[in-house]
This record gives structure tokens, C-alpha cells and sequence, in this order.
């Protein structure tokens, strides 16, 4: 309004009429300091103590990228399109419920948080204009203030319910608005992370202001859309009120997210906007987020399930690449390279030792060894035999090796010597084999005879015992082999790419670790 006033008169040479400001922001400022050593500073802390309190959540959103120690706040923004429909209806739904636009899309933002964070206890913060004199609407300065608005979306409440929520924090919050954002930090002294804002990581803009074209006389003026390359938050909605409806956009940090995922956010905020005005009693965890063509990728291009099992096995795969490159190097231990052909040799020999033991199809073989040489040779032998290996981390507690031990009775237990007092348990019915004594250089070298089945026993993990006892899940060698494919693809693994051996051998990941090398 100034401007529109200020240059006509420049251009004319006239003096411009403004009308006189009854306060200046010195005034603003003066009261505000007043206040806050008083009774209302008091009354608005209570407030607030009481919607903060401890624990507050941490808004943890699945992200692209690792978090950095501090954020450099590079951003983008992706665009939202209502439609005339979704808008009218917006407005209806606001009105049946005693509320206003800004808490209808501030809970249906609250939903896409909560469904994509998988939490239910929310901070988002919102700024106001705080500007609630009307002494103040013409000033010059910065008056805007940064809300913390706490919501519960706990209980699996419907939208509807959810809105009410969003109402009653909202206009708590707006009644309380007066205390600077940094005094409140001051005063609930929240634990700081330097990678993310302090009390809220994501942001709610509402902007109902009304936007005023500016004429001047001689000149011809037009917005220009900026490029949005920052971000204060994680992730932000922002709203904005025009002649036609609606604009909005999600605001990102690039730290964090790439574009098309938060492309793919934007459409879920539309799609269960949509559906939470067409039926509002809906709970808020069964309002579709996903479009079709979303739905069609996870249930079916996701998971082709009719996709046929890979054949060969791991075992007929390694032996095959054992007889066309023997010399190709398999395994590597400090300076020291086992090829393929002698680690298929020894594993044969150990293999019909053990056929020799009894050990057989469904026979559990444990293997209390080091990482080495031995430990992958003696998965692959207790295979060819046609058991399962039992993994026995000699790091492990003695007494969860002995409940194993007892809990899995195996047949046969490969181990070192050294080993030995770990070993005192063993179960009568169970051969203790110490490899660094057996005469394995004189057995047979070619592979056993009798192939495998998809659906034979291949080797027994036990869980961690968290929730009761340790228990034995088995595996079979055609889990085995669709995973060790399956992450070859995935991984991109050729052959001259080596992987590197590093889970215990408790642990499942040292299983694909050694089945997809040396398949």
C-alpha cells in the first residue's frame, strides 16, 4: 500500500499521503520486553511446559540419504495440485466441523507424517504472523513467530477425531502465541542434536493473507517464481490462499530426501486428503496413500512370487565354476588364496569323511571354528554331504553354545583343537571331528555322488532369544539359492568382485556372504 502511494507522488513531485502509525516496532518491542517479566510470561510458559513435556518426540521419517552431523539446509520444492473439487469439499468439511481449512490439511499432513514415520506422537511447527493488534498490521518489522504444535494421533482415531485433535492443539497453541520461539527453547532446554531442529523437524505453513497486485503508473509488473534451494525442516507443507483456490508445495531438505520421493509424498498427501473428506469417519490408518500404479509395482513387480526357483543349487553352482576355472582364486586370508579347485577338493574330502561318520540328508553338523579357511570349506562339505550346518561362533557365551548344542543335537561337530573347552558339553550322541588332527589328505576328491533336493535341509540360525528361548529356524538349500541370486543380481556381482566375510557366523549375513561369492 505504501509503495502504490509512495511512487505515483515521487513520479508526480508531490508530497505522499500516508496516514500516521499510532505505534512503531520500538513499541512492539518495549511491550514485548514488559510482558515477559511478568504474569503472562508465566501464564504462557505454563502452557506450554504442560503441551511439551517430556518425552518429545523425534520426528524419524525413512530417508534417502544418512543424516549429517549438521544439516546445510540445501532444499527443494515439489508442487501439490487440489483440484477445484478436493478444495470446495476442504471448505465444507471445515465448516461442518466448527474448524477452519488450516486444521483440516494440518491433520491430513499429520496423517502422511505419522503413516510414513510410523509414529503417532507429533510436534509440527507452524509460524503466525503474530501480529493480533491492529496497531501493528501496517508496521514495518518482524513479528512472525514459530508455534510447536503437539498433536496425538494415537488409538487409531478416525480423520474426523484426528481433526478435532488438530482443532483443540491449534487454537491452544494460537492462544498462546505470544512467547518467542527462542525463549521457549530457553525454557523447556530440549536434548539438542546439531543435525536437527530443536522440538520439531517438520514445518506447517498456512498463508491466508490476502495477496494485493501492485499498479504503478509507467511500469509493468509480474511475479517471478524463484527457485527454492534451501530448507529450514526436514520436510514442510506450505499453503497458500489465491483468487482460484489453493496452491501448495512440500518444501525438502536435499540432505536427506531425493526429488522423486518427495514427489511420491506430495501424491500421498492428495490421495488421502481426497479419500479423508469423502469419508471422514475412516481411520486414519486405512486411508489409502498409494496410487494405482504404486499398488501395481509392490504387488506385483515387487513380488513376483511365481517367478520359478533358481536351479543349479549353490553347491552344483560352485562346483561347476570349480571345474572350468580350478585356478580362479575363491577365498583369500591374509596373504594367503585358496583357488577353486582345491577348496572343491578339500571340501569333497571332508564331505565323504563325514558320510563316512553317518552324517546324512537332515543331519545337523555344527561348526565351531574361527574365521578361515576351514569355516567356508566346511560349509560347503557339510553340504555336499547332504546335512545342514549348525554355526557356532566360538566368540560366543559358553552357555549359548551349549544350549545349542543340546537344544539342536548334532550328529558330527567340526572344530579346532583349541576349541575344545568350549566343547565340554556335548551331547552323548554327538562325534567331535578336530580337523587340525583328521587325516583328511588321502580322501576322496571327486564330488559326492546323489544330488540335492530344493526342499532339503541346508542349515539351522537360532534367533537371539529375545522374547524366550533361542530357537532353531532351518533353512532349506532352495531358500539358499534363490537368496545368493537374488543378491547377486541386486548387488551387481561379477567375477573378479570379492566380498568380504565379516558377519559372525550366528549371524544370517554370513550365510548369502559365502553363498553368493562362491556361487
Amino acid at each position: 500500500k505504501e509503495m502504490a502511494e509512495l511512487y505515483p507522488a515521487y513520479r508526480a513531485g508531490r508530497e505522499p499521503v500516508l496516514p500516521l502509525l499510532p505505534v512503531q516496532y520500538a513499541d512492539f518491542a518495549v511491550w514485548q520486553r514488559q510482558w515477559l517479566e511478568g504474569p503472562e510470561l508465566q501464564r504462557q510458559l505454563g502452557y506450554w511446559r504442560e503441551a511439551l513435556q517430556a518425552p518429545l518426540p523425534v520426528l524419524d521419517l525413512p530417508t534417502d540419504f544418512p543424516r549429517p552431523p549438521r544439516p546445510s539446509h540445501r532444499g527443494g520444492h515439489v508442487s501439490i495440485a487440489f483440484d477445484a473439487g478436493t478444495v470446495a469439499a476442504l471448505r465444507a468439511l471445515a465448516q461442518r466441523e466448527g474448524c477452519t481449512p488450516y486444521m483440516v490439511l494440518f491433520a491430513a499432513f499429520a496423517v502422511l507424517l505419522a503413516r510414513h514415520a510410523g509414529q503417532d506422537d507429533l510436534v509440527i511447527g507452524t509460524p503466525v504472523a503474530n501480529r493480533r493488534q491492529a496497531e501493528v498490521e501496517p508496521l514495518v518489522g518482524f513479528f512472525v513467530n514459530t508455534l510447536p504444535v503437539r498433536i496425538d494421533a494415537s488409538g487409531r482415531p478416525s480423520f474426523r477425531e484426528l481433526l478435532r485433535r488438530a482443532r483443540e492443539v491449534s487454537l491452544g497453541a494460537q492462544a498462546h502465541q505470544d512467547l518467542p520461539f527462542e525463549r521457549l527453547v530457553e525454557e523447556l532446554q530440549p536434548v539438542r542434536d546439531p543435525g536437527r531442529s530443536p522440538l520439531f523437524q517438520a514445518g506447517f505453513d498456512y498463508i491466508n493473507t490476502a495477496q494485493q497486485s501492485l499498479e504503478l503508473p509507467g511500469i509493468a509488473l509480474s511475479a517471478v517464481e524463484t527457485e527454492h534451494t534451501t530448507s529450514k525442516f526436514d520436510l514442510s507443507l506450505l499453503i497458500g490462499e489465491h483468487a482460484d483456490g489453493l496452491f501448495s508445495e512440500l518444501e525438502y531438505s536435499a540432505d536427506l530426501f531425493r526429488r522423486d520421493t518427495v514427489e511420491r509424498m506430495a501424491q500421498h498427501l492428495v490421495r488421502l486428503l481426497e479419500a479423508a473428506l469423502r469419508a471422514p469417519d475412516t481411520v486414519i490408518d486405512a486411508l489409502p496413500l498409494s496410487s494405482d500404479d504404486e499398488c501395481a509395482r509392490m504387488l506385483h513387480a515387487w513380488n513376483d512370487a511365481a517367478e520359478a526357483l533358481p536351479t543349479p543349487g549353490v553347491v552344483e553352482r560352485f562346483e561347476a565354476i570349480a571345474a572350468r576355472v580350478p585356478e580362479q582364486p575363491a577365498l583369500r586370508f591374509g596373504q594367503d588364496a585358496l583357488g577353486y579347485g582345491e577348496l572343491n577338493a578339500r571340501a569333497n574330502r571332508l564331505a565323504h569323511a563325514l558320510i563316512a561318520l553317518g552324517v546324512g540328508k537332515e543331519d545337523r553338523v555344527a561348526l565351531c571354528l574361527e574365521r578361515g579357511f576351514d569355516l567356508p570349506l566346511s560349509m560347503l562339505a557339510v553340504l555336499k554331504a547332504g546335512a545342514a550346518y549348525l554355526p557356532l561362533d566360538p566368540a560366543y557365551p559358553p552357555e549359548r553354545i551349549a544350549y545349542m548344542l543340546e537344544d539342536a543335537r548334532p550328529r558330527v561337530v567340526l572344530a579346532l583343537r583349541a576349541q575344545a573347552a568350549l566343547l565340554a558339553q556335548i551331547p552323548d550322541a554327538t562325534t567331535v571331528l578336530w580337523l587340525d588332527e583328521a587325516d583328511l589328505h588321502n580322501g576322496s576328491d571327486r564330488n559326492p555322488d546323489g544330488r540335492i533336493a530344493p526342499q532339503d535341509l541346508a542349515y539351522v540360525i537360532y534367533t537371539s532369544g529375545s522374547t524366550g528361548k533361542p530357537k532353531g529356524t532351518l533353512l532349506t538349500h532352495a531358500g539358499l539359492a534363490n537368496l545368493s541370486q537374488a543378491q547377486q543380481r541386486l548387488f551387481g556381482i561379477a567375477p573378479q568382485d570379492r566380498v568380504l566375510q565379516f558377519a559372525s557366523i550366528n549371524f544370517d549375513a554370513s550365510t548369502w556372504e559365502t553363498a553368493m561369492a562362491l556361487a
